[in-house]
């Protein structure tokens, strides 16, 4: 749980509001609002399952992942409407 806190509410936080300050355009901002949200592909279960290193926990990541992307991307769109409209 922890690092798909780190990967979906912390790192997109952290990017949206560097490039607040360099000073995108509002197509570009919210662009990597939604790309920097999203949940990690399914690579990571099938790379798992390949190798046999851990495949039962990488697609236990990746699914709570894809779950939590569903509040995650709405919030970070809206992060970066909010810091547009400053």
């Amino acid at each position: 749980y922890i690092f798909c806190i780190i990967k979906l509410f912390v790192v997109p936080f952290v990017v949206i509001t560097v490039c607040n300050f360099v000073g995108l355009s509002t197509e570009m901002m919210l662009f990597i609002a939604v790309i920097c949200s999203l949940p990690s592909p399914s690579n990571v279960a099938m790379f798992g399952e390949k190798f046999d290193i851990l495949p039962d926990f990488a697609a236990h990541a990746v699914g709570m992942g894809t779950i939590l992307s569903t509040l995650t991307v709405p919030i970070m769109v809206r992060y970066a409407e909010f810091l547009l409209s400053l």
